[in-house]
């Protein structure tokens, strides 16, 4: 038991056990693969999921003492859940604010939902602890081998796995409404604030029909408008999409945005802009991607404590400092408090109005959807998702994106474990473990996960010091630095300078005035051949040459060149400049018959073959299509 635990604490599963007993020469090498684990594994799996119940009802308890003000409605709601209290349902639930996340235990780029499982927390805001989980799976190992032993018949009763079909990017949505219902029915709480990433699916199924809002309305209510995302008519109002899914008897949640998540759309965004052309990007950058990006995170920090009548005042000092204007600045702002002369002596790259007009309205246009007074509504509340991001990162140590457990409760069992240790640490957790499977921990055992949990704890404080969190992002500004170094030499050859502009051509004048002169004009190569003459190359070896020996042999006028060659060269020599000789005639005619061949066999090397020419009203060069 301690091995088959010791493995899915290590991420590990049914193989890797396997191998360590083959090479160690240990007994059941050949059955742990194919038997022994699972069968361990089931034997253990609902104790730690029984154990992992325990602890989430701890930290909801805890959760909601700090979440209530008055001790009488906390030791009410405490007895009311109390399995062994047969006390009637509360009148009023408590609330509590949560942040909740979903992952996928499969590698990808966010845009393919196929991964066959997901799981999915619910934390609390002031414990910062997990309080309800749910395990989203496409897939069950019995059901999948039944059915082809047997095709046409009916799978018999068992723990089924598959809780799920269709996309994977709907597990988040139904399962972040699965867990509002459960702790409204279960633990009776509500969920008050719920903090999320700005996924439209979420906020759409975790909501209540139109035919149930306006039950719940006051009569002649009308239902609410919202803005068009999508289409031509985007920004148009239209009456809220029927989509909601939430029971009528749980209130609506208010959906809060995670003030991180919004920073790197707004940050992405710009930087979709830098990587533009150059006539679309208006001298755009890396550097002013990552320093807006900065200073909104700044602003959105200050704005919890911070009255609702200035959110937008101090939405546009996102923009404004870029532009080394520390008006509207709060205290996150240390250019602010400097004095002028101060500000002279610094270095650091803003940038200018007057030069960057352009950018400026092109920045502002772009900055408005992310500091109107609604938006920022959404994220001035001080939450965030990033203790969901941090179980989800600790959670790929026990179940790995390349490994897949959805076909049994081994995945249940890992996200369990994972919980576990992440509220109440190692060594508090695997005490009450060992307890409960009736093992008794021997000393080195009670040793190693001492020493485990200390280490885990220290390492936890010591990255929440400042001075490791500048560590830690000693190569964002390492970058930030370079992508300044390249603004600087990007304005200043827009300014006019450019490297040896010194070392032009001078002439001085009688007078001892120096004039510039300018650079010599480069010369165009022209072939020498006098069949030829085009530009742009210098022998017949060239396959742009009209006379290229392999050219001619392909379109069967070698004779006639080299009759119009001698002809020309006969003329040459004898001073001769009439051509209508009638000794002549016949080289001529060839030559002009040649001349009149058209350009099939090297179109594609003179003209751009992914586009097509034309010229407009004005005579200039257009192009319809390719690249110039």
């Amino acid at each position: 038991m301690l091995y088959v635990l010791g493995m899915i604490s290590n991420g590990s599963g049914s193989t890797e056990a396997a191998k360590i007993l083959g090479l160690l020469g240990l007994p059941n090498d050949t059955t742990m693969e194919g038997r022994s684990f699972h069968i361990i594994e089931e034997r253990i799996g609902p104790i730690i999921r029984q154990l992992t119940d325990e602890i989430l009802l701890e930290n909801l308890i805890e959760e909601v003492r700090l979440s209530i003000d008055n001790e009488s409605d906390f030791e009410t709601w405490k007895r009311a859940i109390d399995p062994a209290i047969a006390s009637p349902p509360l009148p009023r639930f408590p609330k509590v604010n949560c942040s909740s996340d979903t992952a996928w235990q499969q590698k990808g780029s966010g845009h393919t939902h196929n991964s066959p499982s997901g799981h999915s927390l619910m934390f609390g805001h002031h414990a910062r602890k997990p309080l309800v989980y749910a395990v989203k799976s496409k897939m069950c190992n019995c059901c999948g081998s039944f059915k082809k032993r047997n095709p046409n018949v009916d799978v018999p009763p068992h723990d089924c796995c598959k809780n799920h079909t269709g996309s994977s990017g709907q597990m988040e949505p139904d399962s972040c409404l699965e867990l509002i219902v459960q702790l409204f029915d279960k633990h009776q709480c509500q969920v008050n604030f719920l903090c999320c990433d700005d996924d439209s699916s979420v906020r759409a199924d975790c909501r209540w029909s139109n035919a149930v809002w306006l039950a719940n309305q006051p009569a002649g209510m009308n239902l609410p408008m919202v803005k068009k995302k999508v289409g031509k008519n985007k920004g148009e109002l239209q009456v809220r999409p029927d989509k909601g899914k939430l029971p009528a008897h749980i209130s609506e949640p208010f959906f809060v945005a995670d003030p991180n998540h919004r920073r790197k759309q707004l940050t992405g965004e710009l930087i979709a802009l830098a990587k533009s052309k150059a006539e679309d990007k208006m001298t755009m950058t890396r550097m002013d991607a990552t320093r807006i990006g900065k200073n909104f995170g700044y602003m959105a920090r200050n704005l919890k404590d911070a009255d609702p009548a200035d959110y937008v005042k101090k939405g546009t000092a996102v923009l404004e400092h870029h532009f080394d204007n520390h008006e509207h600045c709060g205290l996150w702002c240390s250019r602010g408090r400097e004095t002028p002369e101060a500000r002279m002596e610094t270095q650091k790259y803003y940038r200018c109005k007057t030069r960057d007009a352009k950018l400026c309205c092109l920045l502002k246009d772009i900055l408005s959807n992310y500091i109107m007074f609604e938006r920022l509504s959404e994220i001035a509340h001080g939450m965030d998702t990033n203790c969901c991001e941090a179980f989800n990162n600790f959670m790929t140590w026990f179940a790995p994106k390349n490994k897949t457990h959805c076909g049994s409760r081994s995945l249940w069992n890992r996200v369990c474990l994972c919980i576990g240790i992440t509220s109440i640490g190692y060594l508090a957790y695997f005490r009450r473990l060992y307890k409960k499977l009736g093992i008794a921990m021997t000393p080195n055992v009670l040793n190693y996960l001492d020493v485990k949990h200390k280490c885990r704890s220290r390492r936890l404080e010591l990255a929440k010091q400042k001075l490791s969190k500048k560590k830690r992002n000693k190569r964002k500004y390492e970058m930030l630095k370079e992508h300044t170094t390249i603004a600087r030499k990007e304005r200043a050859k827009r300014d006019g300078y450019k490297t040896g502009m010194n070392l032009d051509n001078v002439e001085v004048s009688a007078q001892g005035q120096t004039t510039k002169q300018p650079r010599p004009k480069r010369t165009v190569s022209v072939c020498p051949h006098p069949f030829c003459g085009k530009r742009g190359h210098k022998t017949t070896k060239s396959k742009h040459c009209l006379a290229n020996p392999d050219r001619l042999k392909r379109e069967g006028l070698e004779g006639a060149s080299l009759a119009a060659v001698a002809a020309v060269a006969e003329d040459d020599a004898n001073g001769v400049t009439n051509c209508n000789d009638d000794d002549n005639d016949d080289a001529a005619n060839d030559l002009a018959a040649y001349e009149s061949q058209p350009f099939e066999e090297f179109e594609e090397d003179l003209f751009y073959a992914s586009g097509t020419w034309s010229e407009d009203d004005e005579g200039n060069v257009v192009l319809k299509s390719g690249v110039i």
